[in-house]
């Protein structure tokens, strides 16, 4: 998933809380929805989460299902992290926890197992060589029939009202960081003919009903049933309109701490050129001062702060029958 130089984010107590919060926030984003409306719910009988971090997903899962038909206790929930850092330290039943890093296969009891996998937000923990593998490790988990939920929000679909030069060098910052660690910053590939493979936040133009495209992501292919962009702006959630400013800065700061991190490391690396220096501590001190102004909830705090959520709903089909739209990696 990530190794500790390119994973951008701490693994502390306050980072559960931040992790916990945001979770809300997606959570209510997604009208309340934990597993999308359309799948029915009396045919799971395991759900596994990817990137599960403290859990929360997978524990809010297993409550809501709790009182439904389709949950008489026989509903197996797997969480898997690269991390135990975050697991909660005690387990609700039938849930397990497991450490593993999901651009490695996981092991095969794990495959074909799950009738939903829930991913979200993982494009801040992969590098961009590490992506299709993973993609590929996750929809081997799932079984003939079974669904994928993805869900995920690049930096570049957050956006400030008003925008300033603050704002801009705020999301600027978090993107430059996110090259610079070799993240992917989204997690479909394109080619715009120039530069060679590219990646972009998968958008409606990107599924093309009746289009067949054979280069799939795996060689049980995933048709995408439901995608959708939902964004916070006019959001009917007053939860949403409540917290949405809050949610992408107490993310930001965490983001900003760890290139503040990275740019201090570089400045104490022996062969690093006196320019090279200068610049890391001119880039430095833009951090700190951006930083200072979010824990005083200046600019750029005090801008309206919005993002978009893409949410992608996959089925793995057991016969291809060339039809519909398909998650496909085209170059």
């Amino acid at each position: 998933m990530a190794d500790q130089e390119s994973y951008m984010l701490p693994r502390d107590s306050t980072e559960s809380e931040r992790l916990d919060s945001q979770h809300e926030y997606m959570r209510d984003l997604g009208y309340g929805h934990l597993i999308h409306p359309s799948i029915n719910t009396a045919n799971i009988r395991a759900i596994a989460d990817i990137g599960t971090g403290t859990g929360i997903w997978l524990r809010e899962t297993a409550q809501q299902l709790a009182g439904s038909r389709s949950n008489d206790g026989t509903i197996e929930f797997v969480g898997f992290d690269i991390s135990s850092q975050q697991f909660p330290k005690q387990n609700l039943p039938n849930l397990e926890l497991v450490v593993h890093d999901i651009v490695t296969p996981f092991p095969h009891e794990y495959q074909e197992r799950f009738d939903l996998v829930h991913v979200r937000l993982l494009t801040y923990a992969l590098k961009v060589e590490d992506l299709e593998s993973a993609v590929k490790n996750a929809v081997n988990l799932i079984r003939p029939g079974g669904f994928l939920q993805w869900e995920e929000s690049d930096a570049i679909d957050v956006w400030a009202t008003p925008e300033t030069a603050r704002t801009r060098a705020t999301v600027d910052l978090v993107c430059s960081e996110r090259i610079a660690r070799g993240l992917s910053p989204a997690f479909v590939l394109f080619s715009d003919g120039k530069e060679g493979v590219q990646l972009t936040t998968l958008k409606h133009s990107d599924a093309v009903e009746g289009k067949f495209n054979p280069l799939t992501w795996t060689e049980d292919m995933i048709r995408i049933l439901h995608l959708e962009t939902i964004s916070s702006m006019n959001h009917e959630a007053p939860r949403v309109q409540a917290m949405k400013t809050d949610t992408v800065m107490l993310s930001a700061l965490a983001l900003l701490n760890a290139a503040l991190s990275r740019r201090a490391a570089g400045v104490a690396a022996p062969a690093m050129s006196i320019s090279e220096v200068r610049r890391l501590e001119s880039e430095a001190a833009e951090i700190k001062e951006i930083i200072e102004a979010i824990k005083k909830s200046e600019d750029p705090a005090s801008s309206t702060w919005d993002m978009e959520m893409t949410r992608i709903l996959a089925r793995k089909v057991a016969v291809a029958d060339r039809k519909g739209a398909w998650m496909s990696l085209r170059r």
